[in-house]
C-alpha cells in the first residue's frame, strides 16, 4: 500500500544530525525519551530507524549515515503512513490536529538543517525526487507539500516552472525557504489548512480558490 514520505535534501549534512532532529521533535512536544532504535538494511544500504511517539501515534524517522551515501539520496526521511489522508482518521479534529504537527516539523526540519529541498509525496514519487544531487536537473513535478530554498525554487523555475501559476498555499519561513501546497485536496477533505501565523513562518498566502 502506497504511504507518505517526508524527505529531506541537503548537501551537507551535519554530523549530530540525529541529536539535531531529536531537538526539533522535542520542541514540538514528541516524546523523545520514549523512542525504540534499530538498524535496518536496504538493497545493501544500512539505516538508523528511530520512532519517536507522539500524542497515540508514531513516526519513524530513516537516517542514512553512510559514509558512501549517494549524493541524490536524503540523510533523513519520515515515514508518515497514511497520515496525510483524511480518511486514515476517524474525525476531522484528529486529522486537523495530525496536520499541524506534521507541517510544523517538516519546517522547522528543513530550517534546522538547512536543507535544499524537503519534498511530502506518495511513494515511489519519483516524479518529485531528485535522480541526482543536482536537484534542479531532476525533479519533474511538484509534492504535496514541498519546502525550498529559493535557489533551489528558481532553478526549477519559479512556481510557474512547477506547473502550479496559483499555489493554493505559499509560505516563507523565517530563513528564507519557501513552502509551496499546490493544491487544497486532500487537505480541505479533513478541513485542515496550513497555518497563515506561526513562530516558524515569516510570512503566508493563500488562493482558497485552488
Amino acid at each position: 500500500m502506497p504511504t507518505t514520505v517526508a524527505a529531506f535534501y541537503t548537501h551537507s549534512t551535519p554530523d549530530d544530525i540525529i541529536e539535531t532532529v531529536l531537538k526539533v521533535c522535542n520542541d514540538i512536544g514528541f516524546k523523545t525519551g520514549e523512542i525504540t532504535e534499530r538498524k535496518s538494511r536496504v538493497d545493501g544500504v544500512q539505516f538508523d530507524n528511530i520512532n519517536i511517539p507522539f500524542d497515540g501515534w508514531e513516526l519513524n524517522f530513516k537516517f542514512n549515515l553512510n559514509d558512501d551515501r549517494d549524493p541524490a539520496e536524503p540523510p533523513l526521511s519520515i515515514g508518515l503512513g497514511r497520515r496525510i489522508d483524511p480518511a486514515s482518521v476517524a474525525e476531522d479534529t484528529t486529522y486537523q490536529h495530525r496536520m499541524d504537527v506534521i507541517f510544523e516539523l517538516v519546517c522547522r526540519i528543513a530550517s534546522t538543517l538547512a536543507v535544499d529541498y524537503a519534498p511530502v509525496f506518495i511513494t515511489p514519487g519519483v516524479s518529485v525526487r531528485p535522480e541526482t544531487a543536482q536537484i534542479t536537473d531532476s525533479v519533474e513535478d511538484i509534492p504535496y507539500i514541498g519546502v525550498y530554498t529559493k535557489t533551489i525554487l528558481d532553478g526549477l523555475g519559479g512556481v510557474e516552472g512547477l506547473g502550479t501559476p496559483s499555489p493554493w498555499y505559499i509560505a516563507e519561513l523565517n530563513d528564507g525557504r519557501i513552502v509551496v501546497i499546490p493544491a487544497s485536496e486532500p487537505w480541505t477533505e479533513g478541513g485542515w489548512e496550513p497555518p497563515t501565523t506561526a513562530d516558524f513562518l515569516a510570512s503566508t498566502e493563500f488562493n482558497r480558490d485552488s
